[in-house]
């Protein structure tokens, strides 16, 4: 516990004392990488989004883009149809 605290300790000391140059051409390093995956996601039509998950408290992250979401959409309406459709059978039948 005391060296997990030690370290958190000293990773923070050490953030601090980065000098300000250094930390300046990082961050836009990590900007202009940040805006071209943003950019990315927008033409794939990426969506991200939390889901809880049963039994933690840290939710999960998902990312789907346009295509995989329409198949998902087209699977859901045939599986509907499909069950509909048996429904309907059993009706006829009288089962």
């Amino acid at each position: 516990m005391k060296a997990t605290f030690a370290l958190i300790s000293f990773l923070a000391l050490a953030g601090c004392a980065t000098p300000q140059s250094a930390a300046t051409s990082a961050a836009d390093g990590e900007a202009s990488s940040s805006e071209e995956k943003v950019a990315k996601a927008d033409d794939a039509g990426v969506r991200c989004y939390n889901v809880k998950v049963v039994g933690t408290r840290i939710p999960k992250r998902v990312c789907t883009t346009r295509a995989s979401r329409n198949t998902a959409d087209a699977n859901k309406r045939t599986m509907m149809n499909q069950s509909l459709r048996s429904v309907d059978a059993a009706r006829i039948t009288g089962q």
